[in-house]
């Protein structure tokens, strides 16, 4: 083979620090210090003598040379890794446990499966939908996706989605009834609550909205309740009532 091959671990920390966009995050997913990924994506930009990032005390970006090799970098790597696959002993058949709220499943998650099972044939996943926290070790759970802010002591955490609460209704109740002039005029309406998750979530998700938006008169208490998303959903969806819609996007805008 004609030319010098730059050892693979200084491809791998190119890659995970190109995706991420971030030296920490890099560090974190391949299980070594900050120091270490600095030091290997320095090792690869001597052998190439080109720059492959622009370092700056806030941010991480790829250079032009950077965003070119990107994909060719993640091609080859990915081709190594079916190759290794393919010649791996049947004991070697991955699984993986996913556990998550049963809206959550159905409203987000399911819909990108189809691109993760086509990136990774090999892996066989498992979706457990429920609302209970999960242990991960008592039920062979590998991932769990909740909302909450922790602490969760002995895992490893990274956001996943951020959220914001706006009110949502049937197009039958703006027929009907007209349209709301004010955050008053939801005294006159029955609010739906999704009680599925325990604390200090959407329980209280009408309080806190209508606390923002001073709204005066309005019960938070009053109205329809349901132990699953699901449920308030098409509740809302069929219904003249009022439900609090939360709105997620993933951070740096990827998953």
């Amino acid at each position: 083979m004609v030319g010098q091959l730059p050892p693979l671990g200084s491809l791998r920390a190119f890659e995970a620090v190109a995706r991420r966009l971030s030296f920490t995050r890099a560090a974190d997913e391949l299980h070594v210090t900050p120091g270490a990924v600095s030091q290997q994506v320095r090792q690869l930009e001597e052998l190439l003598g080109q720059r492959l990032f622009v370092r700056t005390k806030r941010s991480v970006a790829l250079t032009e040379i950077g965003m070119r090799m990107l994909p060719d970098i993640q091609e080859g790597l990915e081709t190594l890794l079916r190759a290794v696959r393919s010649h791996s002993s049947p004991g070697g058949d991955r699984s993986m446990t996913i556990s998550a709220a049963p809206s959550f499943a159905s409203k987000w998650l399911l819909p990108r499966l189809a691109d993760f099972t086509e990136r990774h044939p090999d892996i066989d996943l498992r979706i457990s939908a429920t609302v209970g926290l999960a242990d991960l070790e008592r039920d062979g759970v590998d991932l769990a996706i909740r909302l909450g802010r922790g602490p969760y002591p002995n895992v490893r955490l990274e956001t996943l989605l951020g959220e914001s609460l706006t009110p949502l209704c049937s197009p039958n109740l703006v027929k009907s009834k007209g349209r709301l002039r004010a955050p008053e005029d939801l005294r006159k309406h029955k609010l739906i609550h999704d009680t599925s998750i325990r604390g200090d979530s959407e329980q209280n998700s009408w309080r806190r909205w209508l606390d923002f938006a001073g709204a005066t008169g309005v019960s938070h208490h009053r109205g329809l309740h349901f132990s699953l998303a699901e449920l308030a959903i098409q509740k809302a969806r069929r219904t003249p009532t009022f439900r609090l819609r939360v709105q997620s996007a993933p951070p740096e805008g990827r998953f």
